[in-house]
């Protein structure tokens, strides 16, 4: 009897150590499992970062009107095409690759495209500023001359589904 109560108090140590262990390793999976998670966070944001003002952009203004831009980026520097269709259709405003340079061009500035762009079927040309609001693109002519159907300012929403536009027609 006195043999087994020794040899019960000489395992509780051990039991204990290894529950120790047990824990241990279950916080440090659980400490790895976290950082691995928050470092696809990062790297998720990163290229959201990266992307920045490239790809292709649209804004439809019901059946009334759309707006397109497609875009990149090298570093500072955007250029890109427009295609801006007006009154149902009846004014159609586009430069497309393969027609000659690109019609919008800028560099951009604390995270703000100042961009110059010039119309398709005039030698008419403008300036607009392109902002980035929750991956949201926000354009906003800030200088225009002659007639154009490009829209004064345009916040696209839901992706590529809608957004508030003022279509602007100087004269």
């Amino acid at each position: 009897f006195a043999s087994s109560s020794l040899h019960h108090a000489a395992t509780a140590p051990r039991s204990a150590v290894a529950e120790l262990g047990v824990v241990r390793r279950l916080a440090m999976r659980n400490l790895l499992t976290t950082l691995f998670a928050l470092m696809l966070l990062i790297a998720d944001a990163s290229a959201t970062e990266k992307k920045g003002f490239a790809g292709s952009w649209f804004f439809s203004v019901g059946n009334a009107a759309n707006f397109s831009l497609d875009l990149t980026q090298t570093r500072n520097h955007i250029q890109g095409y427009h295609t801006a269709i007006a009154h149902r259709g009846n004014r159609i405003d586009a430069v497309l690759p393969g027609e000659g340079k690109p019609s919008i061009t800028g560099d951009i500035v604390a995270g703000v495209a100042h961009i110059r762009f010039h119309r398709g079927y005039s030698d008419a040309t403008g300036e607009a500023t392109l902002t980035l609001k929750d991956n949201k693109l926000e354009w906003k002519i800030t200088q225009s001359s002659g007639a154009h159907y490009l829209p004064s300012s345009c916040i696209e929403k839901n992706n590529f589904n809608s957004c508030d536009c003022t279509i602007g027609c100087d004269n």
